[in-house]
C-alpha cells in the first residue's frame, strides 16, 4: 500500500525535525561531527540517545505526533534508529491519532 504523498511529507517532515534535535544534542555534547543522521544510524550504541536524553527525546516524538507519551511502555528499541522510529510512530500519521498511555 503506498502512502498519501501529503501524508508522506509530514512524516518526512517530523523525522527531519528528529535529526535536527539529534544533531543539535550531538554538538552540545561534542560527541561526534555528524553533519546527518543516517535513517538506520544506531542512536543508542553511539551514545547520543542516551537515558537522559530519552525522556526529552520521547516527549518530543509525542509532540510530533499529538500522542500522549507513557514511558512505562516504551521500549528503547522502539527508539534505536529513525527509521525505526518512522515506523513506530509515524507511519500511521494520517489515520486515526491514538494515545501511547
Amino acid at each position: 500500500m503506498e502512502q498519501n504523498p501529503v501524508v508522506q511529507t509530514e512524516v518526512d517532515e517530523r523525522t527531519a525535525r528528529l535529526s535536527e534535535w539529534l544533531l543539535d544534542r550531538a554538538e552540545q555534547m561534542s560527541l561526534m561531527s555528524l553533519t546527518s543522521i543516517e535513517p538506520d544510524f544506531d542512536l543508542v550504541a553511539s551514545g547520543l540517545l542516551d537515558s537522559l536524553r530519552f525522556v526529552e527525546f520521547a516527549f518530543l516524538v509525542g509532540e510530533l505526533t499529538g500522542q500522549r507519551m507513557n514511558l512505562a511502555r516504551l521500549r528503547l528499541e522502539q527508539f534505536r534508529t529513525l527509521r525505526r522510529i518512522s515506523a513506530e510512530f509515524f507511519a500511521d500519521y494520517g489515520s486515526a491519532q491514538g494515545s501511547l498511555s
